[in-house]
């Protein structure tokens, strides 16, 4: 409990860290990176500058949604007394099992897609992970793409899209900054010869091209792997559980239906808001690259049809 309480004090400051972080990247990539090689008044200049102002905004766009967007919980239902009673005993999942659709912990049933976050202390919609750094081990490389990606909050049905398009973005913006200080990179570490000019500071670029060349090949594999479980319509915590069960198959009671193939599972994840007279592939780039605050439709909870209620044992 003390570890919670610490990840509740130190998040805001890991979060304003990240900011900084983007912030100064922005700055030495328009004010040294982009010089190095012309003046903002060519082409060249200009086309740089406003591809990375685009995927600058939708990534601070979406990384402020993520965070002071609710999760989203569910609401309370009330069933039967007997139903409730079979269901609290019925309410271990262990790995390979089918989830319990009980929260011992909150006391109530749980619809599908729903878990228990311990950080929030309540059960969250389609809950996916608790954003945080403090149960991360291994590379440096790993733990500052993560860094990055740190928003202090618990990721479900309401902020996901958000989450999932801050990292595309960052994804994006940091190969991009990547590629384009390589070469004033190399020329920074060549301590043999003289600096050009002090407005190109040495120490920024080094540190602008390591950051971004990390973060641009931790995040290939972080953001695949995300958008892997967009696809099939599950999250990274129903994906890790059904994962033990032999040969990777669920079983029939645990089937999952909210997974309506590639095409739909990906629109209804990005898309909030369908019209019949608009081409589907026009609203999915419209969703993905125009930030925008829209809320997702409301959670399926017809509980009994999506096989919620288990038998009553006699």
């Amino acid at each position: 409990m003390c570890a919670f309480h610490l990840i509740s004090i130190v998040g805001p400051v890991f979060v304003a860290i990240a900011i900084t972080m983007k912030t100064s990247i922005a700055y030495i990539f328009l004010f040294s990176i982009i010089p190095y090689y012309t003046n903002f008044f060519t082409f060249f200049g200009i086309s740089q500058s406003c591809f990375f102002l685009f995927a600058f905004v939708n990534t601070f766009f979406n990384f402020i949604m993520t965070i002071f967007t609710s999760p989203g919980e569910p609401p309370y239902v009330e069933f039967g007394e007997e139903l409730i009673d079979q269901l609290r005993k019925d309410c271990t999942s262990k790995p390979g099992e089918r989830f319990s659709r009980y929260c011992r912990i909150c006391s109530k049933p749980k619809p599908p897609h729903c878990h228990h976050c311990h950080l929030c202390n309540k059960c969250i919609l389609n809950m996916d992970h608790h954003c945080r750094n403090s149960h991360l081990k291994g590379s440096c490389k790993r733990c500052l793409t993560k860094s990055l990606a740190w928003v202090n909050n618990c990721i479900g049905y309401n902020n996901h899209r958000y989450f999932i398009l801050y990292l595309i973005y960052i994804f994006i913006g940091s190969c991009q900054v990547a590629i384009l200080s390589y070469l004033p990179f190399e020329k920074a570490i060549d301590f043999d010869e003289d600096w050009m000019t002090s407005s190109y500071s040495r120490g920024g670029i080094i540190y602008e091209f390591v950051i971004c060349a990390a973060v641009s090949m931790g995040m290939f594999f972080f953001l695949f792997w995300n958008l892997f479980l967009v696809a099939t319509a599950q999250t990274t915590i129903e994906f890790h559980h059904y994962s033990l069960f032999p040969h990777g198959e669920r079983p029939i009671e645990a089937k999952n239906e909210f997974d309506k193939g590639l095409k739909e599972n990906v629109l209804s994840f990005f898309v909030h808001k369908r019209h019949s007279e608009t081409k589907w592939w026009w609203s999915l780039i419209r969703a993905i690259t125009v930030p925008q605050i829209s809320s997702p439709p409301a959670f399926p909870l017809d509980w009994s049809s999506l096989n919620f209620q288990i038998p009553i044992k006699k």
